[in-house]
């Protein structure tokens, strides 16, 4: 009996001798098995037959997010211009005088300025007649005397010099638009910066990643998030708005509302602008005045009463745009997990790029001196009278953030192969802001003068965010997401009011903001 139980036993060992060591379906030390794949089965490159050794992972975004606008209310320009030095509307030309004599005693005549008039002669009276006669511009009296001669009354003629016709050189002052300096129009506004803040568009965007998960199930990522530039535009042209219960808002009487100026003040003469950009009334006819003198009638038109790119321009312009960029590394650690709930905790490096400008564009048409337009400086119909006479100012701000970000990330399982996933991170960072202001004109290539500003400060700005989305698993090693995104700066660098109308000492006023980025965002994710 005892011999069989022996051969019983030495007959067990010798089958699991040739017997695998594992029979389980789970990989192992020494294990033959392998995972299932997914199911369905999908004709792409993604999954592994070993997930708990981790692996390569890759996910892509599309976005629609938003940014805050940091401008603030700066008038930029009103409806009118100011007049400098006008002199009025001058005409010199020849009238006729008459300076009577004293005490009988011609007047003097003044070369410069009087001659006599011999256009009026009347010549000798006929004899024996009394009245007025004009000889060589002299205006004589002759008067008849009644006289007794041996008793008889005899009538005699008797003279008297009473003045002399001179022909006279003087200067008329026409009564019109510019007869005093100062400024002339409505003073409307119509161009504001505030005008770049009447919209808030969502601009699309793209965020990329690619990581690597390890066996412990911690993971370690970088992302790359991207949105297109944002464009506000603005301006103010020649053609101002007409409405019949505000008269002031029409062109005005003179069209003079039609012009649109700026307070831009300490600028060279190359930022003069063009030379004639109003036309003065020719006045007096020649022809109606005596050719006496050489060149009678000569109009005084002054070719800088309107000085200056900004006063009197016709087109004024403002954009203002602005883009956002991040880069980041993130570790994640998983710190609790359930059948239908996880946890992980984030960190890792960040960097943060907002870039914005701000530009302005004012354009000075001009005509020749007897309000026409030459063909040879049409430019569209225009006279611009060249790009020297198109100022542009410009302020960009761009603010590079260095960091550090720390989160939490969970994730609760609803079924279906559906989870709610909500994502808090904290950052903070070191702001590199360089600012820059600007004065140019748009004939960068005559080497006119420019005046710029440039600085670099530093700053430290927080940063909150959070992520809540929904993610749905069609299948193992797929997973896609759409969710919503808030993400807020505090303490970043802008000009609100961008626009410094001292050329020569360019200072913009530069400050803290706070910036909000949110918006939409909706990918896919696979697992290699």
């Amino acid at each position: 009996m005892r011999g069989r139980t022996y051969r019983g036993v030495w007959l067990l060992a010798a089958i699991l001798a040739v017997t695998p060591a594992r029979l389980s379906a789970q990989s192992g030390g020494g294990g033959g098995g392998q995972y299932a794949p997914a199911d369905p089965v999908v004709p792409l490159p993604y999954g592994s037959t070993r997930p708990e050794d981790g692996g390569f992972y890759t996910w892509g975004r599309v976005l629609l997010y938003r940014q805050s606008n940091p401008l603030r209310q700066q008038t930029v320009a009103v409806r009118g211009l100011f007049a400098y030095d006008t002199g009025g509307q001058t005409i010199t030309q020849v009238i006729q005088n008459f300076i009577p004599a004293v005490n009988g005693v011609l007047p003097p005549i003044n070369p410069a300025f009087q001659q006599p008039d011999t256009s009026f002669d009347t010549g000798p009276l006929p004899p024996g007649s009394a009245g007025s006669q004009v000889i060589g511009g002299v205006q004589t009296t002759i008067s008849q005397v009644p006289v007794i001669v041996d008793g008889t009354i005899v009538i005699v003629s008797q003279a008297e010099i009473t003045g002399r016709f001179v022909l006279q050189l003087i200067d008329v002052q026409l009564p019109g638009l510019f007869d005093q300096p100062g400024f002339i129009g409505s003073n409307e506004v119509a161009l504001d910066v505030d005008q770049l803040r009447t919209r808030a568009p969502y601009q699309p965007g793209l965020e990329l990643g690619v990581g690597w998960k390890f066996r412990d199930g911690s993971s370690l990522s970088f992302g790359w998030k991207y949105l297109t530039e944002t464009q506000y535009r603005a301006g103010a042209t020649l053609a101002p708005p007409a409405q019949f219960q505000d008269p002031k808002m029409n062109p005005g009487t003179f069209l003079e509302n039609t012009y649109l100026f700026s307070p831009v003040y300490n600028f060279p003469p190359e930022y003069a602008g063009a030379d004639y950009k109003v036309n003065v009334n020719p006045g007096q006819n020649i022809t109606d005045i005596p050719p006496t003198f050489a060149n009678p009638g000569v109009i005084n038109v002054f070719p800088q009463t309107v000085f200056g790119i900004w006063n009197g321009a016709s087109i004024m312009t403002l954009s203002f745009r602005q883009w956002f960029q991040q880069y980041e590394i993130s570790y994640r650690e998983p710190i609790w997990e359930t059948e239908t709930y996880r946890v992980n905790g984030i960190v890792g490096p960040r960097y943060v790029w907002f870039w914005e400008k701000f530009k302005w564009v004012t354009t000075s048409l001009g005509q020749n001196q007897d309000a026409t337009i030459s063909s040879a400086d049409i430019l569209g119909g225009f006279n611009t009278q060249g790009p020297q006479n198109v100022g542009i100012y410009s302020n960009i701000t761009s603010n590079r953030m260095y960091g550090v970000h720390v989160g939490c990330e969970q994730e609760w399982y609803l079924g279906h192969g559906f989870a709610i996933q909500l994502k808090t991170e904290a950052a903070l960072f070191l702001d590199s802001a360089k600012e820059k202001a600007k004065y140019e004109t748009a004939a960068k290539y005559l080497g006119l003068p420019t005046n710029k500003r440039t600085k670099v400060e530093w700053a430290v700005v927080p940063e909150l965010e959070a992520n809540l989305g929904l993610m749905w698993y069609p299948t193992e090693y797929v997973q896609i997401y759409a969710g919503y995104d808030f993400m807020a700066f505090f303490n970043t660098r802008a000009s609100p009011r961008p626009i410094d109308f001292d050329y020569s000492n360019l200072n913009p006023r530069w400050t803290h903001v706070n910036r909000v980025v949110d918006g939409w965002n909706a990918g896919i994710a696979f697992t290699f």
